[in-house]
């Protein structure tokens, strides 16, 4: 729970009524079967080999693959499985007709538009810069948005490590740079900088031109893999804010 933001959700576990059955990988198995589930939901991880103890419970195993896939309006139709779940598929059905209806439109506001400002992505970790490729879910994101994002010709799924000088010299003139992160202080131009001397290279960097989603408390991954369409008009205010000029940013901000 501790990447939940939704206070409704964060409330019930410290109230109790949601039980903390520890981590992803490293469940509780005897807190599991005291429980008495039904079924247990689980995120499957493409090269885990299986689900250890969990397997042994003979409790249902649902997986549940929606981040696995590579296109936006994929993921968030994922509402439809967990709705015929719980019985609830019109309602899902509902509200995925009208994230697709606002995601379509919102894409075709841009796709008229020649000038596609280049745009780079996320930002060192440690010695790698993990980049989303063009068939990635964030790469068909800036896509849609209208922007010429730098990497898009990496057309493995996922992110791929590479390293600062291979980015360098592909994005170093990029127009915007996007930048999520999770720390307890907001970065600006200088925190950021001192985590690397060489950010300041960058074309972005120079002109002010990057946008931040501080992660640990802006709730950019509890709601936007099932509305997509807030993401998608977050990136077109920031390629082509003209577009939406009465719109202001749910996820990012420039930092001057």
């Amino acid at each position: 729970m501790e990447y939940v933001l939704d206070k409704e959700l964060v409330d019930d576990v410290k109230s109790g009524r949601i039980k903390d059955l520890g981590s992803s990988m490293n469940p509780d198995i005897e807190n599991i079967l005291l429980q008495h589930p039904d079924v247990i939901m689980l995120s499957p991880y493409e090269t885990s080999g299986g689900f250890g103890l969990l397997e042994k419970t003979n409790i249902p195993l649902v997986e549940c693959a929606d981040y696995m896939e590579n296109s936006p309006l994929a993921q968030a139709e994922w509402i439809r499985f967990y709705g015929l779940l719980f019985n609830k598929l019109a309602t899902a059905d509902s509200i995925f007709a009208e994230v697709e209806s606002n995601y379509l439109n919102l894409k075709t506001l841009v796709s008229g538009i020649d000038n596609k400002p280049t745009l780079l992505a996320n930002s060192l970790t440690g010695a790698q810069w993990y980049m989303p490729t063009g068939n990635s879910t964030a790469g068909k994101f800036y896509v849609d948005a209208g922007f010429d994002f730098l990497f898009n010709h990496l057309q493995t799924y996922g992110t791929v490590p590479l390293n600062f000088e291979k980015v360098f010299a592909t994005a170093y003139n990029a127009d915007y740079w996007i930048v999520k992160y999770n720390r307890d202080k907001d970065y600006d131009l200088q925190s950021f900088a001192a985590e690397h001397p060489n950010y300041k290279d960058f074309k972005a960097f120079k002109d002010k031109n990057i946008y931040f989603c501080n992660l640990s408390y802006i709730p950019y991954y509890d709601e936007t893999p099932f509305r997509p369409d807030l993401l998608l008009r977050d990136l077109i205010k920031i390629s082509h804010p003209e577009l939406l000029q009465d719109y202001s940013l749910r996820y990012f901000t420039k930092v001057q």
